[in-house]
């Protein structure tokens, strides 16, 4: 009896140390995606790094956007857009723009130095524009968005047809909890302007 008894509680003391595989959070479990009307956004978290990194294809040949919000709308919105001009003179050009939404466009430079970007490009066809970027998840400025389990945001898309960063015809928003694979409850708006 008293060897069953120390198998047990030497068991017991294993499995609480190191739980099972279904128990950890892998990385897979990390990585999330969401389409919307031709607009495919992808995430990785890192958590042990503090960021998030966020990949969208977009079919367009113009500008691409993404937003974050604790509201809903674009009124304090950080908004990352970018996009690739090509061919005149200059040849092929990536820009890439960070801003903060007003209630009825684009209310000035994002300051904050959460975002950094990190590429985009158009496919050879011309019918999609990619983009990627990373933000930190967290911050020790009250001001920014924390991105942290069961606190999700709305998040934002958007793109032109061009390449001139205006008002566009329609944006999308979905509410997202980042931490889980699937997109939190849908809060889906179609806005036209």
């Amino acid at each position: 009896m008293l060897k069953f008894s120390l198998f047990f509680t030497f068991t017991f003391l294993i499995l609480l140390l190191f739980p099972f595989p279904g128990n950890l959070s892998s990385q897979e479990e990390r990585i999330g995606s969401v389409s919307l009307r031709g607009y495919d956004l992808t995430w990785e978290l890192f958590e042990a790094e503090n960021k998030i990194r966020f990949k969208y294809k977009v079919r367009t040949s113009g500008w691409v956007g993404l937003g974050l919000n604790e509201n809903i709308g674009m009124n304090g919105a950080q908004l990352v857009m970018a996009g690739v001009t090509t061919g005149g003179e200059n040849g092929t050009h990536i820009y890439h723009h960070k801003y903060i939404g007003a209630v009825n466009g684009l209310g000035g430079e994002y300051e904050g130095s959460m975002w950094t970007f990190l590429t985009a490009r158009e496919l050879p066809d011309g019918i999609y524009t990619i983009a990627e970027w990373e933000r930190a998840l967290t911050s020790e400025d009250d001001l920014e968005l924390k991105i942290i389990p069961k606190a999700p945001l709305y998040v934002l898309f958007a793109y032109g047809t061009d390449d001139e960063i205006k008002l566009h015809r329609t944006w999308e928003m979905e509410r997202i909890d980042f931490y889980y694979t699937k997109p939190g409850p849908k809060n889906n708006q179609r806005t036209e302007f």
